[in-house]
């Protein structure tokens, strides 16, 4: 399982960056981030600045998750322990295997936000309705994954 979540965290991170450039290459120079009521646009940013932003926001959750796993990861455990500790080793391993699906979970997000702001700014970037449905599975997929965090969390240890 964790060499699947391993090639699901990278190859949802090659996708969210691909996504990404794509949608830059087709951006107007300023990008409508948020609208209000009506319709119009209520924050617009430049091109670079939504390019720039974006490249450091992934980067950093990316590496903050990548240094958490890695340290999660190469901290001692014993099988013989008990309890929700990271010295349980089955409980530091499910943990573990959470933490890479969560993270690919939210490159997935980034990857589906950006390619909804890519269509919201420019039509000639693709089809708007199929990103407008692809947008709410981000919500039931991050639930289902806390979900799963909280069956990991009330296993008996003892």
């Amino acid at each position: 399982m964790e060499n699947f979540l391993k090639f699901f965290r990278t190859s949802s991170l090659i996708l969210a960056l691909g996504m990404f450039l794509y949608v830059y290459a087709w951006m107007p120079s300023g990008v409508t981030v948020s609208i209000d009521a009506v319709g119009n646009a209520a924050t617009i940013v430049t091109r670079d600045t939504f390019f720039f932003g974006g490249l450091v926001f992934l980067a950093s959750i990316n590496g903050i998750f990548f240094m958490f796993i890695n340290l999660l990861q190469n901290m001692s455990s014993d099988p013989m322990v008990r309890g929700l500790t990271y010295r349980n080793y089955f409980f530091k391993k499910q943990m573990s295997d959470w933490f890479l699906a969560l993270n690919g979970i939210l490159n997935l997000g980034f990857a589906i936000s950006v390619a909804f702001l890519g269509s919201y700014n420019n039509s000639q970037f693709g089809n708007s309705t199929l990103i407008n449905s692809t947008i709410f599975v981000f919500p039931i997929v991050l639930l289902a994954t806390m979900v799963w965090l909280m069956v990991i969390l009330s296993k008996n240890r003892r």
